[in-house]
């Protein structure tokens, strides 16, 4: 977002030209702040005030990164537990250690 001396929307020149009236008028930064405020709302401001739905605005960014962050790490949690840990192979019989030893020596 941009301010209104930043701007170049039509809006925000007709907003600085009320800027200029209410200075050269004696209105105080407070008072033509409160003015816009009154006519437009919180959506005017640059920082919206930290009160009401507001604090939602504020805090959602870091909940999200919270809340991602928590299933990240759950998932990932999981993905370790359900990896099956790392066994040795059966030990061979006789007969199969018979078998491989045939059959390295035929292809000798």
């Amino acid at each position: 977002t941009e301010n209104i001396w930043e701007a170049g929307a039509p809006l925000a020149h007709q907003m600085r030209q009320a800027v200029r009236e209410r200075v050269i008028r004696g209105q105080s930064t407070e008072e033509i702040r409160a003015y816009f405020h009154s006519r437009y709302g919180d959506y005017i401001m640059m920082e919206p005030p930290k009160q009401g739905i507001n604090w939602l605005i504020w805090l959602a960014p870091f909940l999200l990164l919270f809340g991602g962050g928590v299933l990240l790490w759950r998932e990932v949690k999981g993905w370790v537990t359900r990896t099956p840990p790392h066994q040795p192979p059966p030990a061979l019989d006789e007969a199969a250690r018979r078998r491989i030893e045939r059959e390295l020596h035929e292809n000798q």
